[in-house]
């Protein structure tokens, strides 16, 4: 950290100058009695300042009398709050949104001050939640039991320091990646109000759907459905990817493994652990655990019976039983009543209508889970000095190389001039993020990208894309590999995973790239002659067989056969967005993902599917180890939504990555590598 860019400085919090308050611990210090419901004064607790910042859920206040008698712990806007006892290391921030103006700290947290020293409070706010600081905390924080930090310990604290025009830069930057991510935040806590609404009216017959009519069934659920145990696997046979996760008493997988014992679409329980009594839905077939229990034999709605039980979550989970290792008894789970409608379809109405709800709250904790880590990522990029922010002209990102400014020029490309020319208020800030993405990984594009941009403005945006995606997937000792130019021809970039090269293609259909799809491209724009879902399969049909046959075979243009390791494999990443859909865009992933005649598998002959099935079974076709495709035009223009703008019907695409693998590739891409929407693995009947 010592080695920092010309202008930077390096030192301590003490050496900077940074004034530490802690908390009033004398004889005033308010006992449990004088902390009241309303008062002059909030007292803080651990409760208020979490991971997220500050948190109003539950409050307590001290009475004017008493705030007057103690001396130390004032927070006052523009202090960053830091807790130094039990969750320490977590932080926030008094700035002009907080609803309370006069707050005091207890005694297990600090104020940090900066009013006095050449450093902007929001700069010293963001150092504190970055790795920078949280890695001095995790390795100086002392006691198992209660872990604590001092003052002392807090005073040796060493962060780099930019000038200060550069801080507000950074720190301006930042604060839109705040924004977008508390805006997703709160998107999401809208929506599952909604639903938890919806289950209220639904689950109960409050409100019944036009068509339906009859009393409703009340049973238990041992007369409708079994429950089964799982069975226990060692943990040391567990890893960390592979084809089956083990599902068991937590939340997320314990792990992965390479059998299951359970078959995809199954309603599971946790039996035992802290998590014991949560509700999931397997989709996909798992090793269901001996601390898990599945529900089989179902007489009723599958997905009636999911949302039913969620809805009930929080009365199973008190059935729990246990001190040391709590666990819910099966005979408890089957005596829980169970009231439906007698129709089934009545019930899968219901179910539908809370699992597309379901649906969209995924969708944003997807964008919500992309957004934090791209903000990390870029934190630690600019609080380093290892990308640099200009604090002359127009706003944008460059390293120690001076980068080239990516929209600083005229160019062919319409996509291009649009965000260039700023032509809507969202385009500043997408020039911002694809700068900064640019700075992070330039180093992986070959040296024709900032040329190649202004001509072919989505291919480019793609790319940048895809190398961000792979970033973000990386696992362990996998890794980008620098591009290397052989005589002008190479893939656009290259991945390393457990020793294998897997070489990757982004493209991104248009106009004139299938010159056999012209005419109907011509077709969709104006009025159209053929169904869209054909139109966009031929065409992402065309543009998978121009890179994938192209670049092996040494096309006109491209050909990198001898440029790529015998063995190694190819990924190609193809971009539908731009595709003009003559309707509402029905085709999104969930769809598209449906379109296969058998979803287990394809037909040989089948050229219906999303690619056609002929091209992976010809040996032409063998190095291209897996096709990721993706609808969403989201990407031309992050976080549009916030302006009040809808780009390519983002909001019902984010995050819609579906990878199809090749089963007869020479090269297999590691299943459950990535985080996609959906993962098709193909079995060829005939």
């Amino acid at each position: 950290m010592d080695k920092v860019p010309a202008g930077w400085k390096v030192g301590s919090i003490e050496e900077f100058g940074i004034t530490i308050i802690d908390g009033d611990r004398g004889e005033n210090y308010p006992k449990d009695y004088e902390l009241l419901d309303t008062g002059y004064c909030l007292f803080l607790s651990a409760k208020n300042v979490t991971k997220q910042g500050f948190k109003f859920d539950e409050v307590k206040f001290i009475s004017e009398d008493k705030h007057s008698k103690l001396r130390k712990g004032i927070v006052k806007e523009g202090h960053v709050v830091l807790t130094t006892r039990g969750s320490v290391g977590q932080v926030a921030y008094f700035n002009y949104s907080i609803p309370y103006k006069i707050m005091r700290v207890n005694s297990g947290m600090v104020v940090l001050d900066c009013s006095n020293t050449n450093i902007i409070s929001e700069y010293l706010y963001i150092m504190a939640t970055s790795k920078i600081i949280q890695k001095q905390i995790d390795s100086t924080a002392f006691g198992s039991a209660q872990p604590q930090l001092t003052v002392k310990i807090i005073k040796n604290f060493r962060i780099p320091l930019p000038p200060l025009n550069e801080q507000k830069k950074i720190a301006k930057i930042i604060s839109t990646w705040d924004k977008a991510i508390s805006t997703t935040q709160a998107l999401i806590d809208v929506s599952k109000q909604q639903k938890k609404a919806l289950m209220q009216q639904l689950l109960t017959g409050k409100k019944r759907f036009s068509g339906f009519e009859g009393k409703w069934v009340q049973t238990s659920v041992k007369k409708i459905m079994q429950i089964k145990k799982g069975e226990q696997i060692n943990k040391s046979t567990l890893s960390d990817c592979g084809p089956f996760p083990v599902i068991n008493g937590g939340i997320s997988p314990s792990g992965y493994t390479e059998r299951s014992n359970c078959s995809g679409n199954t309603i599971t329980i946790s039996e035992g652990g802290n998590s014991c009594g949560y509700i999931s839905f397997q989709k996909e077939d798992f090793w269901c655990g001996g601390h898990c229990y599945t529900l089989s034999n179902l007489k009723i709605s599958i997905g009636f019976t999911y949302q039913f039980l969620k809805y009930n979550e929080s009365k199973i989970m008190k059935l729990r039983v246990g001190s040391g290792l709590p666990n819910i008894q099966k005979r408890d789970i089957e005596n829980i009543k169970v009231t439906f409608p007698p129709s089934y379809e009545e019930q899968e109405k219901i179910a539908s209508v809370l699992s597309n709800a379901d649906n969209g709250i995924e969708v944003l904790q997807k964008k919500l889970a992309y957004l934090k880590q791209e903000k990390k990522a870029l934190m630690q990029q600019l609080l380093t000095g290892k990308q640099r922010v200009k604090v002359k002209g127009k706003i944008g990102i460059e390293n120690d190389k001076n980068l080239p400014n990516l929209f600083e020029v005229d160019g062919n490309d319409k996509i291009y001039q649009y965000i260039k020319n700023e032509e809507a208020p969202y385009c500043a800030p997408a020039k911002q993020y694809w700068q900064a993405l640019y700075g992070k990984h330039h180093e992986y594009l070959d040296n024709d990208f900032v040329t190649r941009l202004r001509n072919n403005c989505q291919e480019r945006l793609w790319e940048l894309t895809q190398i961000s995606f792979i970033a973000n997937n990386l696992k362990d000792k996998d890794r980008l590999v620098k591009h290397q130019r052989k005589n002008g021809k190479c893939p656009d970039f290259c991945m390393e995973i457990n020793g294998i090269r897997y070489y990757w293609e982004a493209t991104a259909p248009g106009p004139g790239k299938v010159v056999e799809l012209n005419e109907k491209w011509e077709d969709i724009q104006g009025k159209a002659r053929t169904p869209p879902s054909v139109q966009w399969k031929e065409r992402l049909c065309g543009a998978f067989r121009e890179k994938a046959h192209n670049i092996y075979f040494d096309g006109k243009s491209t050909g990198y056969q001898s440029h790529m390791e015998t063995n190694s494999g190819l990924i190609v990443a193809i971009s539908m967005a731009n595709i003009p859909f003559y309707h509402s865009p029905v085709d999104h992933i969930s769809t598209a993902a449906n379109c296969l005649d058998d979803p287990q598998g394809f037909i040989k002959t089948n050229t219906t599917s999303l690619i056609k099935t002929d091209y992976f079974c010809d040996d032409k076709y063998s190095h291209v180890s897996a096709v990721l495709i993706s609808y969403s035009g989201w990407v031309f223009f992050p976080d549009a939504d916030k302006y009040g703008a809808t780009i390519f019907w983002q909001d019902e695409c984010r995050n819609d990555y579906l990878l199809i693998y090749n089963p007869f590739a020479k090269v297999e891409l590691p299943r459950n590598y990535f985080s996609v929407e959906k993962e098709i693995n193909p079995v060829i009947h005939g």
